[in-house]
């Protein structure tokens, strides 16, 4: 990890899973009503990525088990 980032971008997200919890569920509703893309800012690991991947993954699992929507998935770029 670039100490200079300091706990700014995805890492500001991991710290604080509460938080990005709530940002992705909100984000993974609104794929209910069109394409909604998801880009982690600040990225410096590959670790991240795999971290911030689990936290959607259960979002959308979360959301699935709550009932039915149109369009629930993601596309990290």
């Amino acid at each position: 990890m670039n100490p200079f980032l300091g706990v700014r971008g995805i890492r500001f997200s991991l710290a604080h899973p509460d938080i990005f919890r709530t940002q992705l569920r909100a984000i993974f509703r609104a794929s209910a009503h069109g394409e909604v893309r998801l880009l982690y800012p600040m990225i410096s690991s590959v670790d991240e990525v795999r971290i911030a991947n689990a936290f959607a993954d259960e979002a959308i699992a979360e959301l699935r088990r709550e009932g039915p929507r149109s369009r629930l998935g993601r596309n990290v770029a």
